[in-house]
């Protein structure tokens, strides 16, 4: 498995203190320790966390990029008051993800990231690093549509892959369409906007969506919030997209939930189905918010740990 980060125009800069006065020194301390949380997590961020690292590995016939989107931080009062105990820190660093899949004459975008909102995602200018042009890009399949997930779709009113076969599972557009989701109304929009761009190829649980790709129920964090199994050449692959979001805390504590899962005791059901199906398999997992790709580990009190390869 290899990784590397592409140089972008979204690497920070260096802060420097030369020349500053003794009272300039002051103020910039006063003002950076404001965010104290975030500068904390920011700082011990490694380099498979920064936004342009990617990924790469082959399973079967397939090659794999995991594209670090963007960074975020996640903040514990996101979880459930009861699994924020203890905890050895407030808050955890964080990424948003996206993946692109090289087989069958194909380039599929799994998810499309933030796209020219929010903190501005990288997987265009990653795509296009990679010789992948946007109109080269075949498929999208989206695990769910949250904001971070799909606000890649359109940049500026126009479609970004207009090429693309866009593939939903049929409750989750459902549930956009409608506005039924608990999401604000302003996101909801924003979403709507993005969509309609294309014209959705709805998917429904347990469908083939591509050659070798199956749809599976993980909805909870969202109405159809989808995980994709992966075969090729024997070799499963299994992306899940919003299954957790701080994986040091739900991986030892799977129940917990973070407040951005609407159907709580269903994501909870979700989440413990993927888990025991996967664990122990060796098959290769990831998700929109993983670090690093592994193989899920089950043990005797019920906690998981996500093995490297």
């Amino acid at each position: 498995m290899r990784a590397f980060t592409l140089p972008t125009s979204f690497r920070l800069s260096a802060l420097t203190t030369r020349g500053l006065s003794l009272l300039g020194l002051l103020v910039l301390g006063l003002c950076l320790a404001a965010p104290a949380a975030a500068a904390s997590a920011a700082q011990k961020r490694p380099a498979s966390m920064q936004p342009g690292h990617v990924e790469t590995f082959t399973v079967g016939s397939i090659k794999v990029y995991g594209i670090v989107d963007a960074a975020t931080t996640f903040e514990t009062t996101l979880l459930n008051p009861e699994f924020r105990l203890n905890l050895p820190q407030a808050s955890f660093a964080g990424v948003v993800k996206t993946y692109l899949l090289q087989w069958n004459g194909k380039n599929v975008l799994v998810d499309t990231g933030w796209g020219s909102n929010g903190p501005k995602g990288v997987t265009l200018q990653v795509l296009k690093q990679l010789g992948i042009a946007p109109e080269a890009v075949t498929d999208i399949l989206m695990t769910h549509l949250d904001a971070d997930h799909a606000c890649g779709l359109a940049i500026e009113g126009r479609a970004t892959y207009p090429n693309a076969t866009l593939h939903i599972a049929r409750p989750e557009y459902e549930a956009w369409m409608a506005g039924t989701v608990k999401r604000p109304a302003d996101k909801v929009a924003l979403v709507k906007e993005k969509l309609s761009h294309y014209t959705p190829v709805l998917f429904n649980w347990g469908d083939i969506v591509l050659p070798g790709c199956t749809a599976v129920d993980a909805h909870g964090h969202t109405p159809g919030h989808t995980v994709f199994d992966l075969l090729s050449a024997g070799k499963q692959f299994s992306i899940l997209g919003d299954i957790m979001h701080i994986q040091a805390v739900q991986l030892r504590f799977p129940r917990a939930c973070t407040a951005y899962d609407m159907d709580q005791e269903a994501a909870i059901a979700s989440r413990l189905a993927t888990f025991r199906r996967l664990a122990n398999t060796k098959v290769l997992v990831a998700g929109m918010h993983f670090p690093e790709t592994g193989s899920l580990r089950l043990h005797a009190k019920g906690t998981y740990t996500l093995d490297r390869p």
